[in-house]
């Protein structure tokens, strides 16, 4: 157990509690899921925590305690899964719903907040219950300005008034002033006590003094688990075919946009197991991958921002290790 929050966590915590709209910037590794997952316990109805990726959402679920009953709507499941689903959240069975931002802004999950008649209490009443918390992680992908901007959320802001959330909690590594003010924006979070940026304690100096001009990978991938972004698609091919020409062991695979699906989740899934030590990829790999022996991250190429740059290295170091 732990005797003490992280910065940022209990006033995240506690304005949830207190059915405030809130955005939280805090590095990869913080910690963020504690934020929801706690209130969520604590308040009456049910928590909704959209989430872009399907193996974030499993992960997600993996991760909380098996007291605070979880599912989700997204994903490959079945008619039956989703009709069992879907009756414990009537019967408010459930205190957290994961779903995508694609499923949530759906016409048939926005049916289940359409008024139907009540005999019993003879008035209008929507069978969802009451949103205690709004959580929407990675919340980076509400803007346009990101670069991994999700066009559902542009239908997002007239679909809050239909679900009527009591607090809402916007989550995110990466969130320039542009970003920032889009999820402001769409969630009407535009007061400056609304708003808590932890970056602290992300970045340390380290310089090196040594450097091998003909073996540029000397030292930086001997060991751990590694990620080398690079630019371009052709890139990842080249760069991989160096590193085994460097003699580097471990294995090495690659991952980028232009992969087909299954070939990006045979990377992916080697590299998370351990099969292979080292990825070589473009910006298309890293939302929600949640790897702890990632002891190195590698740019051949300048980020698109500071704030793609920290989404970026975040990867490494959350085992609490520096990286």
């Amino acid at each position: 157990g732990h005797d003490s929050f992280r910065n940022g966590q209990e006033w995240a915590i506690q304005r949830c509690l207190e059915q405030k709209r809130s955005l939280l910037v805090a590095p990869t590794g913080f910690g963020k899921s504690l934020c929801y997952a706690l209130p969520a316990a604590l308040m009456e109805g049910v928590c909704v925590v959209v989430s872009p990726l399907i193996s974030l959402i499993q992960d997600q679920l993996r991760s909380l305690p098996p007291r605070i009953p979880a599912a989700t709507l997204s994903g490959s499941i079945s008619a039956s899964k989703t009709a069992a689903i879907l009756d414990d959240i009537v019967r408010k069975r459930l205190k957290i719903l994961f779903v995508s931002p694609e499923r949530l802004t759906s016409p048939a999950f926005r049916r289940l907040f359409n008024l139907t008649w009540n005999p019993e209490t003879k008035t209008k009443e929507r069978k969802f219950p009451e949103i205690s918390l709004l959580c929407i992680d990675e919340a980076h992908c509400i803007s346009q300005w990101a670069h991994n901007f999700r066009p559902c959320f542009l239908r997002f802001k007239g679909f809050l008034k239909i679900m009527k959330p009591k607090s809402i909690l916007a989550i995110t590594a990466t969130a320039g002033p542009r970003v920032i003010a889009d999820i402001g924006q769409t969630l009407d979070i535009n007061n400056h006590e609304e708003r808590l940026a932890v970056l602290s304690g992300i970045l340390t100096r380290s310089i090196s003094k040594k450097h091998d001009k003909k073996r540029p990978y000397a030292g930086k991938l001997s060991k751990g688990s590694v990620i080398v972004y690079v630019w371009r698609q052709k890139d990842t091919e080249a760069v991989a075919e160096s590193i085994v020409a460097a003699g580097v062991s471990g294995g090495v695979v690659v991952y980028h946009g232009g992969m087909d699906a299954t070939a990006r989740a045979k990377s992916q899934s080697r590299f998370m197991r351990g099969k292979a030590r080292i990825v070589v990829a473009t910006v298309a790999f890293g939302l929600g991958i949640d790897k702890a022996d990632i002891i190195g991250v590698i740019h051949l190429y300048l980020s698109n921002s500071p704030e793609h740059y920290l989404q970026e290295i975040g990867r490494a170091g959350r085992d609490g290790r520096p990286a």
